[in-house]
């Protein structure tokens, strides 16, 4: 009947919903199949609490969309569609076939559909918004907007699934209004411009808009203003267009991703500068936050240089647009462009295409050569020694940043392998990178990785910062014996963290091993938790081996006698076989 087969109805329910289902497979009634073109509809109803509808939607003998009318089964993965689904498997004859739409709608005329559309807006009166959202209608695209809007019924106390409010019903009416404003006459386009514009701007305090309906209404706008306007309409389109910039925040995705840039260009030279003067006086009695959104869309739809580079640069640096600051430099001036890079923390790896597209990543590369406290310096130089083959001097880099040899100075207070570099700054400690991800920049470059890990055990090991890391390599190199002199008398327990302090643990002769496990396995079983007693019950699996199996079954054998009550431990202790 319809391709369904029990792995691809089940590739649609995780496993528990699936069984959930089968108490109501026998009791599902008003079941039907309907062809719609490639696709097979299948519908039916459940009774539990209350009475709940489903639709599925198969095509090729898979699920390809669900929905149930149940609290939980917006996105049709609910017990009920379970249900459905068996049924469908089980008793594929109870489903009463019915004709395709088209069928059952062509041979009906204007009158007929009109009665056909009344009785299910009777039976269903949510549906007045898919027929407000249908082209043509009776009423006019402004009209139908507001309709639409004024029509949002959202309950956040019934939103179970945080899905927030059907929308859809707009969002289908948008490509109808960027039609209008680069078609349709002026004050018709803009009346539905506006309605749009109004309605996003009544509902957007109490629903979550979500960004596409900002994105269009934007891009309505500027589709508007590269008509030929008188100045009126210019005037109202200006401000809904300052309106649109309080509904949804305006990023250079949406700038690069709606084509919202090439509008900016198409419009005649006199248009762009006055929409940026608009656009610059909107921001100026707002908050430094709010007034930086505003300046970074003016330098995003602006990247040509319409601009005065002046004042360009002055909105820059006014409200902390780094990057574009530099990339405005760095064609005319190169000079200007390090220096600001050596005052402003930006990465340098960030602006090395700017650098590169404008002929000078050379000078940046001497910059950060001369530099190497700037952010980001020591990982940008890296990259491109190692790209022009300079090997050593990749080295060398990937070792100062390991020892904090030169002029920074690294400092660093975490107990694991996974400690971070800091650099000593003006404003703090700076982060720069895990430790790890250096270590294996270190090995990549490394032409003899004994003698360089050598190199940083002589570096690191009076260092307790570096202690944690250093165990943790001579343990990846199979230097056990190494690294319990590294360890020396210290306590491993105050030294490092627990996964590591149990692999260190592991690698030790028996002898010494067994004090530092048993340790370790008393601390797992202070959790409390299950989480607990099964970290504490598999390092005694672990260290068998290690310790002996008598000693592991003795130390399991102690904690089952000092916890007597603790069922979950001496449950996860029989899952590891003692």
């Amino acid at each position: 009947m319809t391709g369904l087969t029990e792995k691809t109805a089940r590739a649609h329910i995780d496993d528990r919903t699936w069984t959930r289902g089968a108490t109501y497979t026998n009791g599902l009634t008003r079941l039907t199949r309907q062809p719609d073109g490639d696709d097979q509809h299948l519908r039916g109803t459940a009774h539990g609490t209350d009475h709940y509808e489903m639709l599925v939607t198969l095509r090729a003998g898979t699920v390809r969309d669900a929905v149930c009318s149940c609290p939980v089964g917006g996105g049709g993965r609910c017990k009920h569609v379970a249900a459905l689904l068996r049924r469908a498997l089980i008793r594929p004859g109870d489903f009463v076939a019915l004709p395709s739409l088209d069928d059952l709608l062509g041979p009906l005329d204007a009158p007929a559909l009109r009665g056909v559309i009344r009785r299910m807006l009777d039976h269903a009166p949510d549906l007045i918004g898919v027929l407000l959202s249908a082209p043509g209608g009776g009423t006019g695209l402004a009209e139908r907007l507001a309709l639409a809007f004024d029509t949002v019924d959202y309950d956040p106390d019934h939103d179970w699934n945080d899905e927030g409010a059907d929308l859809s019903d707009i969002g289908d009416m948008t490509d109808e209004l960027l039609e209008a404003c680069s078609d349709s006459p002026v004050p018709e386009a803009l009346n539905a411009v506006r309605a749009f514009v109004d309605g996003l701007d009544a509902i957007h305090d109490e629903v979550d808009t979500g960004a596409d309906l900002a994105h269009a209404a934007r891009t309505a706008l500027l589709l508007l203003l590269g008509r030929d306007l008188n100045d009126t309409h210019r005037a109202d389109t200006l401000n809904l267009l300052i309106q649109c910039l309080h509904l949804h925040a305006w990023h250079p995705a949406e700038i690069d991703g709606t084509g919202q840039r090439e509008l900016y260009l198409n419009l005649p030279p006199e248009r762009r500068a006055e929409l940026l003067g608009v656009l610059d006086g909107a921001s100026e009695n707002l908050t430094t936050y709010r007034r930086a959104a505003i300046t970074r869309v003016m330098l995003d739809l602006d990247r040509e240089g319409l601009m005065p580079a002046e004042h360009a640069l002055h909105l820059a640096r006014r409200d902390g647009h780094v990057h574009h600051l530099i990339e405005r430099l760095i064609p005319g001036d190169p000079q200007a462009a390090l220096q600001e890079l050596s005052t402003r923390r930006l990465p340098l790896r960030d602006v090395h295409a700017a650098f590169q597209a404008a002929g000078h990543a050379d000078a940046l590369l001497r910059h950060a050569e001369t530099n190497p406290k700037l952010p980001g310096a020591r990982l940008y130089l890296f990259e491109q020694y190692r790209a022009a083959g300079r090997q050593d001097d990749a080295r060398r880099i990937a070792l100062d940043a390991l020892t904090g040899k030169g002029r920074a100075t690294f400092v660093t207070d975490q107990r694991d392998a996974n400690v971070f570099l800091y650099r000593v700054g003006p404003d703090g400690p700076e982060q720069v990178d895990p430790v790890h991800t250096w270590v294996d920049r270190y090995r990549a470059v490394s032409l003899d990785w004994a003698t360089d890990l050598q190199e940083l055990v002589t570096a690191w090991q009076g260092d307790p910062n570096r202690l944690a890391t250093l165990i943790n390599l001579l343990l990846d190199a199979g230097q056990n014996e190494r690294a319990a002199q590294v360890m020396g008398r210290r306590d491993p327990l105050k030294v490092l963290a627990g996964p590591l302090a149990v692999r260190y643990a592991l690698a030790l002769p028996g002898a010494e091993a067994t004090p530092l496990i048993l340790k370790l396995v008393t601390q797992a079983v202070a959790q409390g938790n299950r989480d607990g007693y099964r970290a504490a019950a598999t390092m005694l699996r672990q260290a068998s081996a290690v310790i002996g199996a008598e000693e592991a079954r003795s130390a399991a054998a102690l904690l089952r006698a000092e916890h007597p009550r603790r069922r979950s431990l001496h449950a996860e202790l029989g899952n590891a076989g003692f």
